[in-house]
């Protein structure tokens, strides 16, 4: 009886570390609560060691088959995302020419803090300021251009 209840304990523990607490105490005092119930079951460490041995392997065949499977399975399929996202890599962020635009004076349409909107030769564009927060309203110069944003500083009135 003593056995079942380590058994039982280990299991409970193991569960609870793995579900709720992360830590691996629990995880530890569990597999020590097993072990102790093998040992006072089989009475001897060899036969404690041939029983872990084989319990090891057997979880380690059985992690091999299902990574090798488990995406063929329906469940699998009615789990993961099916659709393809190829059609991102297609942009090409140089056609969009933040280049152009350094030099060049703007009003900001946000507070930029440090981010958001500017107008530059009417074109909304994403941006950075350089320093200080800027204003709503206030007279920028883009200053520098990166790949999808420009970096701004504000000009004194």
């Amino acid at each position: 009886m003593t056995e079942f209840i380590l058994y039982i304990t280990g299991i409970i523990l193991l569960m609870a570390d793995f579900f709720f607490v992360y830590s691996g105490i629990m995880a530890l005092v569990g597999i020590a609560a097993i072990l102790t119930g093998l040992y006072i079951t089989l009475g001897d460490i060899i036969s404690i060691l041939y029983v872990a041995s084989g319990v090891l392997l057997f979880f380690c065949v059985m992690g091999v088959f299902l990574a090798r499977h488990i995406t063929q399975s329906r469940i699998w399929k009615k789990m993961v995302l099916k659709n393809d996202l190829n059609g991102w890599n297609d942009i090409d962020y140089n056609s969009l020419n933040y280049k152009s635009y350094v030099g060049k004076k703007g009003i900001s349409l946000s507070v930029l803090r440090p981010s958001g909107k500017v107008r530059v030769e009417d074109t909304v564009l994403d941006a950075i300021s350089e320093g200080d927060y800027i204003d709503k309203g206030s007279t920028i110069v883009v200053y520098k251009s990166e790949t999808n944003y420009v970096v701004v500083k504000k000009i004194s009135p």
